[in-house]
């Protein structure tokens, strides 16, 4: 997700260039892949505001099953780019320096580091393969979604035995 902005660079303000982009093969950072979608270049009176939208299928692990599965990620990128060098002279631009986002001195415009950071963001905290994933048995690890627990049926574990006596004595449920 890289483009050469020379030309914009030398364009007056408010001048626009759109591209789609199909990165099917491509691994974003071990992160994602089969990313898609569409960005606005346009040529603001410091540098090029860089609108980009799109889709990708980022890698996750089901926090219930741990099974590894794609997740459809979205990213919606609206950052301003400014030049570290001057397009016309080749001088450095020192305004650049304070600039968190630069187009590198060949006037390349690279969108891959806030892709991944967006497509990151939109990872949810606790991802699961499907919403009714039944994940697997504390006990034996057994994954109940292809196989049901072998475990004995209201088993209980010895060590919370106290804390299940103090529950009848002060009246609860056993």
């Amino acid at each position: 997700m890289k483009w050469n902005v020379a030309q914009l660079l030398r364009s007056p303000t408010g001048t626009d260039c759109r591209y789609a982009f199909d990165d099917e093969g491509r691994q974003l950072a071990g992160l994602a892949s089969g990313i898609t979608g569409s960005v606005r270049l346009i040529r603001t009176n410091k540098g090029i505001l860089a609108l980009a939208r799109g889709q990708a299928s980022a890698a996750c692990t089901c926090s219930r099953c741990l099974d590894r599965f794609e997740y459809p990620a979205r990213f919606d990128i609206a950052e301003e780019f400014w030049p570290s060098v001057d397009v016309e002279d080749g001088s450095r631009v020192d305004e650049a320096s304070d600039a968190v986002l630069t187009i590198d001195e060949r006037h390349i415009l690279d969108l891959s580091k806030l892709v991944a950071q967006d497509i990151l963001a939109d990872l949810p905290m606790k991802p699961l393969c499907a919403e009714d994933c039944p994940g697997i048995c504390a006990t034996c690890g057994a994954q109940l979604r292809f196989r049901p627990c072998e475990c004995p049926a209201g088993g209980s574990d010895s060590r919370w035995d106290k804390l299940a006596g103090i529950r009848l004595e002060i009246g609860g449920a056993p």
